[in-house]
């Protein structure tokens, strides 16, 4: 699991209050009777439109709320001071803020000013918060946990989940399968077949151009 210090109160709630408050199940909402989520969000360049995308209609479809953004600075500094005085007037506050530009510090100043709402109970409620207790590993979801606990033992927001299994290692090497059926062999399975191959490739021309002048690794 890669961990990113994002605060994210939390976009695993926004489904859950939905959740909570019916039947569990998607059906369709009315426009008239769609509840509004205010999503206070880091911007980034590569994303041209955050209104209207794939996710941003399949989550409010799904969970028959209307999302609303507050669309705060791709600069991480200018993200500090647009929060301190967003929360400094309490007006117009986000119910969900997310972003990467927060320290540990201010996270736990705000949360034990009661300014972000602890989320130890709902984390720990599958039925509240269904998509994190159905991250398969325990492991991981501890590792997030301890993460994401401030000093005064409350958790007031959550890493990203990326698992990445190319992590395990810090080298990987491909082979070349094209080559592989061009030259009648089979995927290796020991360092000896390896380097049969390898030494099949060197010298048996696959890719067809008349000269054995392939580098096999």
């Amino acid at each position: 699991m890669k961990e990113r210090n994002h605060l994210i109160v939390t976009a695993l709630l926004i489904a859950a209050a939905v959740i909570s408050c019916g039947s569990g199940k998607s059906e369709s909402v009315g426009e008239e009777d769609r509840g509004k989520v205010k999503i206070a969000l880091q911007t980034y360049s590569y994303i041209t439109d955050y209104e209207d995308n794939y996710l941003t209609n399949r989550l409010e479809d799904e969970m028959g709320v209307d999302i609303q953004f507050n669309l705060l600075s791709a600069n991480s500094a200018e993200v500090i001071t647009q929060l301190s005085l967003m929360i400094a007037s309490k007006s117009d506050m986000p119910d969900v803020i997310c972003t990467a530009a927060m320290s540990k510090e201010s996270i736990l100043q705000y949360g034990s000013r009661g300014i972000f709402t602890p989320l130890n109970e709902m984390l720990a409620n599958p039925e509240v918060t269904p998509q994190f207790n159905a991250i398969p590993s325990a492991d991981d979801r501890d590792s997030m946990l301890s993460a994401s606990m401030s000093a005064d033992g409350n958790i007031y927001g959550l890493p990203t989940f990326e698992p990445e299994s190319w992590n395990m290692t810090p080298y990987r090497l491909y082979i070349n399968e094209v080559w592989l059926d061009k030259l009648g062999l089979s995927m290796p399975t020991t360092t000896e077949e390896y380097y049969r191959v390898l030494k099949a490739f060197a010298e048996k021309d696959p890719n067809g151009n008349g000269r054995a002048d392939e580098v096999p690794l």
